[in-house]
């Protein structure tokens, strides 16, 4: 059975496999903390797949990983442990959304060329005039469908790239002093979200989010501490039987029973920051505010390792390769497809200074 990751629904586009079933986040619902600072992103995604397990892995309680001190009121209670910067102006001002609410919040040919290439999806090999080939038609139409169950993967990585500095609030919306500012029903930014949404799919994003997944909730919990204290933002996934949900953590805190808050943004909730209770000895997480649809109430999410994972920002760097790139069958359908425009490769290496270390 397969789930997708969405927002207002379900958590749209990342195979999850390993949870018994394949799970893909397709639907989920509905001040830049950037401080300029340099860090290597390929040599801190290497460390989130590949590094030996640290304390927050060894299940003794975590007691030598360190943190110390109050955790900002945003946070809650704890002591912390890492804190990005991420507030309340980082998070977009409206909801996670399932269908088509806003003008122009179709996926549509603009995004799709930009994610796969116009060389491996048009007859021509431009994105001008393009005559998309039989088998990328179909493709384009069922990622139209996928996108109305929710957005949530593309309103995380969105919202993080906004909040490294990747992407300008300029170059989306002059005039807009914070992501909170940004007007939903402006095309070009629901391209964008769209665009992320749709990298979920990528199979190097499906890679090293097993990757990662594979490590066990105390791999998750010691990728979100290596990461945020690196600088590197990385969009969470969790899911239940039949439903995903994508999140973005932007701090750590530890509880005073050795339990740790992952806090995320949930595009679902934008008014909140919300935690993800991860009790790495049990190797169990709670998130008390799961819901497939905003405002549901359903008495929280859990779960055990393999239903929760990492995906950082630069496996989605470079667009996608395609199991259909092979057809030379023209469709019945010719688009001028406008490429997105996306940051530079290597972008993702300027990212935030983290607060605390």
């Amino acid at each position: 059975m397969i789930v997708l990751r969405g927002g207002s629904m379900i958590r749209s586009g990342v195979a999850a496999v390993a949870v018994a079933v394949s799970i893909l986040l397709v639907s989920c619902g509905g001040g830049a903390a950037g401080g300029g600072a340099k860090v290597d992103a390929q040599s801190a995604l290497t460390d989130l797949i590949v590094e030996k397990p640290s304390a927050a892995q060894a299940g003794s309680k975590t007691s030598d990983v360190s943190c110390s001190g109050p955790a900002p009121s945003e946070f809650g209670s704890g002591e912390l442990c890492v804190d990005s910067g991420y507030r309340q102006d980082n998070k977009f001002s409206f909801a996670n959304w399932g269908s088509y609410q806003y003008k122009g919040d179709t996926f549509n040919a603009d995004e799709f060329v930009t994610l796969f290439g116009a060389a491996n999806v048009c007859i021509s090999g431009v994105a001008e005039k393009c005559v998309l080939t039989t088998e990328s038609q179909a493709r384009l139409d069922k990622l139209n469908n996928q996108v109305a169950g929710g957005r949530c993967e593309g309103m995380v990585v969105m919202s993080a790239l906004l909040a490294a500095g990747a992407v300008k609030l300029e170059d989306l919306q002059p005039g807009a002093k914070s992501v909170s500012d940004l007007d939903p029903n402006d095309p070009k930014l629901l391209k964008q979200i769209n665009y992320w949404w749709a990298t979920q799919f990528s199979p190097k994003v499906v890679a090293d989010t097993a990757t990662i997944r594979g490590k066990g909730i105390k791999g998750v919990l010691d990728g979100a501490l290596k990461g945020l204290r690196k600088g590197v933002f990385a969009t969470m996934g969790i899911y239940t039987k039949s439903s995903g949900h994508a999140l973005l953590p932007v701090g750590v805190t530890r509880a005073a029973d050795g339990t740790f808050n992952i806090i995320v943004y949930d595009s679902n909730l934008p008014d909140q920051l919300s935690r993800v209770v991860i009790d790495p000895v049990k190797e169990t997480w709670i998130y008390l505010e799961g819901a497939v649809t905003p405002g549901q109430a359903t008495g929280g999410w859990s779960g055990t390792s393999g239903t929760i994972e990492l995906t950082p920002l630069i496996s989605r760097e470079g667009g996608s390769t395609c199991d259909f790139c092979g057809d030379k069958s023209a469709s019945q359908l010719e688009v001028n497809a406008q490429l997105i425009p996306l940051p530079a490769d290597g972008i993702l290496e300027s990212l935030f200074k983290s607060a605390a270390k």
